[in-house]
């Protein structure tokens, strides 16, 4: 997977920054990302999207979601792999930003 800094798309970053959730913040979750495809031998070559979301008094955060080629069904257990592989590497979780895997 390309990993393009999250700082290249400015109001994303804004919101980032604003939670104090730096570039290595992101690198780690998405190094998690890339151990459950390649235990999974999955080759995703889709670019990740990248949605930032800001309604003031409701939801401020980023999500990363990162499209693999799998039954709808099955995507619950690659998310359930990703959080147990940022628990496991003690990735920092934060409300204002989330990775998740997405089916095609």
């Amino acid at each position: 997977m390309p990993f393009h800094t999250i700082l290249r798309y400015p109001p994303k970053a804004k919101i980032l920054r604003g939670f104090n959730i730096s570039d290595e913040d992101v690198a780690k979750h998405l190094d998690a990302a890339g151990v459950v495809l390649r235990d999974k031998k999955m080759l995703n070559i889709r670019e990740p999207e990248i949605l930032a979301t800001d309604i003031e008094g409701e939801m401020i955060g980023v999500t990363m979601i990162i499209p693999i080629e799998c039954d709808p069904s099955e995507v619950f257990s690659y998310n359930v792999a990703l959080a147990k592989k940022e628990e496991e590497a003690g990735v920092r979780k934060h409300p204002a930003f989330d990775v998740v895997f997405a089916a095609l």
